[in-house]
């Protein structure tokens, strides 16, 4: 994060110029505004590239047309603010350079009450030919990025080897290079929808206690950098994709455009949100199938349903406690209630349990003697399911899980020692 960049807080004859963005204010308003007026009407999303065609100004001067920030919630430095504060009493004249619209950069003037006037980037190159002084811009460190790619998250895309596994080809070689190739390009694919979310998402993330800490909303990267990573990332993704069978990349396709109506729309309506989450999560299942060419059973699907809507129910849940930590009685950008944690941990934990139910109707089936010699060792896999999913839920309404409970669910401990027990069962049965 940048300093203070003045040399001194005595006051000075020449006036200071100012950069609006990645200066005074750790993120680029134009690119906010954007993906804000994409957030509150989703049918920009084909106008805007028209817009940048006609160029950067014409497209800030359409988008603010249409939409206004909010000054006081943008991540400001502090360190930078508090010396213009100080040059300010002492009299110095002080100018907001901004590449934006200049709309936007009066609404920030206004609010902070320190600036003599606004200039466009244009203007300050004149105006610094006059001997006037300008302040440089923010440098953002690589880590800050990597974590925006939230690559943590990729640790969901393990899923892509269920398939695999189950099929009892998890040996074969080239099946498993073509796995790692799938896991590899969902991983990506998933990091370009992670940086479309925190762009879309950031007004709501400022006033979230742990997401505000996120890069996007703290201002830690680069906004206008971000914005281009998402088709260079979606790009390298389809560029893997082709690398395997044809569904695997429709597939793919499929789950991108999930995650874009997801991001626009389908988060904020009320249920559909969760069962939007059980179908992405789905997805990884009968694509990682698609990358080995193998056939994705019934009972697979149908277990896999009930186990990722409880997850998703517990994720919902874990915000709604959140927000009534803070005495909130909605939950920012959702359609929920904090009414509604009693029936969402009933939806959550009924869906469970049926889980546990497909898996012993499975184990029961014909299906299971085909591929195991000894089905009866299986049985043991419902107490280990039934423990796992009681456990989750039970924490979750103590508090102590964390807000993403797929990623939670892999990195725990106890759920780490029941997956090798779960494994080592399957070998023993087959």
């Amino acid at each position: 994060m940048s300093a203070v960049h003045t040399k001194a807080s005595t006051a000075s004859s020449e006036p200071l110029l100012i950069p609006l963005e990645y200066s005074l204010v750790l993120t680029d308003p134009a690119v906010e505004a954007a993906f804000g007026l994409l957030r509150a009407h989703a049918r920009h999303l084909f106008l805007l590239p028209v817009w940048r065609m006609q160029g950067r100004e014409a497209m800030n001067r359409r988008v603010a047309d249409r939409i206004l920030l909010d000054p006081a919630a943008l991540p400001y430095d502090a360190a930078v603010l508090a010396e213009l504060q100080i040059q300010h009493a002492c009299g110095r004249e002080l100018v907001l350079v901004t590449r934006s619209d200049r709309r936007h950069a009066q609404q920030i003037a206004d609010h902070l009450g320190i600036f003599s006037q606004v200039l466009s980037a244009d203007e300050a190159i004149r105006h610094a030919g006059t001997g006037a002084s300008t302040m440089p811009v923010s440098a953002f460190p690589l880590p800050a990025y990597l974590k925006s790619l939230r690559l943590h998250q990729w640790l969901k895309n393990l899923l892509l080897f269920v398939p695999l596994v189950m099929s009892h080809q998890i040996s074969n070689i080239n099946l498993l290079m073509n796995a790692a190739i799938a896991f590899l390009a969902f991983g990506l694919c998933a990091s370009s929808a992670y940086l479309l979310n925190d762009l879309l998402d950031l007004a709501d993330d400022r006033r979230h206690p742990d997401k505000r800490h996120r890069p996007l909303a703290a201002g830690q990267v680069s906004a206008r950098a971000c914005a281009w990573g998402i088709p260079v990332l979606l790009a390298a993704s389809a560029a893997l994709g082709l690398l395997l069978p044809a569904p695997f990349l429709a597939l793919l396709g499929t789950y991108y455009l999930g995650t874009l109506l997801y991001s626009l729309w389908l988060k904020r309506v009320i249920l559909v949100d969760v069962l939007s989450l059980v179908g992405l999560y789905t997805l990884r299942l009968l694509a990682g199938a698609a990358a080995v060419s193998v056939t994705t059973s019934f009972w697979l699907l149908a277990f896999a349903v009930f186990v990722f809507l409880s997850l998703a129910m517990v994720k919902r849940y874990v915000e709604l406690q959140t927000m009534a930590a803070m005495d909130r009685t909605v939950a920012a950008g959702r359609g929920y209630r904090i009414d509604d944690l009693e029936t969402i941990s009933q939806f959550g934990s009924a869906s469970g349990y049926m889980a546990v139910l497909v898996l012993a109707l499975y184990i029961n089936s014909d299906t299971v003697r085909v591929l195991y010699d000894e089905p009866r060792i299986i049985w043991l896999l419902c107490p280990l399911v039934l423990y796992l999913i009681s456990r989750i839920w039970l924490l979750a309404r103590r508090g102590e899980i964390h807000e993403d409970p797929v990623v939670f669910a892999i990195e725990d401990r106890q759920s780490q020692v029941l997956a090798v027990l779960g494994a080592l069962l399957l070998w023993l049965a087959a």
